[in-house]
């Protein structure tokens, strides 16, 4: 054979084992099991030891902070309840005197709340709501518990 007809039967051998070795792995990929599972990165953070004490003190830490925000939002609650409890019941009892006499916030919810008028807000919006109450009803004036709200507008 001459040099020339043996590339030629070398170069067509090298394409089929090619040919071959290409269907071998398409065939392989074929038949290979599928993996399922989660697309997530399997990994551990290493920290050191002093590194996991500090993050336990700041999780603790936090956690006290969180409780404490908690026990004082339960306590103002209790407060707030006691106070309305309180004005309630001066409420049902107080002989009002002088509406000029009435400058503190809860002197103010106490009125208020006998008149059965909202004792929400500042207490110049109370003040207003009172006086609208006692221009709304002058009737009041013959109960002897109001009768000295009255006094001064006469």
């Amino acid at each position: 054979m001459t040099q020339a007809e043996l590339q030629g039967s070398n170069s067509h051998c090298t394409l089929a084992c090619l040919e071959l070795d290409n269907t071998k792995e398409c065939l392989e990929n074929a038949s290979k099991k599928q993996e399922t599972g989660s697309p997530k990165v399997k990994a551990h953070w290493i920290t050191g030891p002093n590194l996991k004490e500090t993050w336990e003190k700041e999780v603790i830490a936090a956690w006290e902070r969180a409780q404490e925000t908690v026990d004082k939002v339960q306590s103002k609650a209790v407060e707030v309840s006691e106070r309305n409890c309180q004005i309630t019941k001066a409420a049902a009892s107080k002989v009002f005197e002088s509406q000029n006499s009435y400058k503190l916030k809860e002197d103010l919810q106490i009125l208020a709340c006998a008149l059965q008028v909202s004792k929400d807000g500042t207490n110049a919006k109370i003040t207003e709501k009172i006086k609208m109450h006692l221009i709304a009803h002058p009737d009041l004036s013959q109960n002897p518990r109001f009768a000295g709200l009255f006094t001064l507008r006469q």
